[in-house]
């Protein structure tokens, strides 16, 4: 991830699934998960991990320890499935924060 005035990578160290669709595709969820807000959250509820569940034979998502996060970007967003935290490093500081933030639909 970058921008004018900082730059930071992200990695999943336990990914198992991965997911990029443009933005426009995801306008479900702008009023909780948008740059305004952050550009890196979990996903507590109604994201991917939640649609997928909808399929009889999606049996990874059934861990307890399944976590999904989304990673929002100018023109595309990455959700990820995880069994891991992401783990960030800075290569240019910046004043935004990195935590990660909950995000779900009510």
């Amino acid at each position: 991830m970058s921008s004018e005035h900082w730059e930071a990578t992200i990695s999943f160290p336990q990914n198992y699934g991965l997911r990029v669709l443009d933005e426009l595709d995801l306008t479900d969820f702008w009023s909780q998960c948008s740059l305004a807000r952050g550009w890196c959250f979990e996903v507590i509820s109604g994201g991917w991990k939640d649609l997928e569940m909808t399929r009889k034979l999606f049996y990874s998502g059934r861990h307890a320890w399944v976590r999904e996060y989304l990673v929002v970007g100018l023109n595309e967003c990455v959700s990820v499935l995880s069994k891991e935290e992401p783990v960030f490093e800075v290569q240019v500081p910046s004043s935004l924060s990195f935590k990660r933030t909950p995000a779900g639909t009510a």
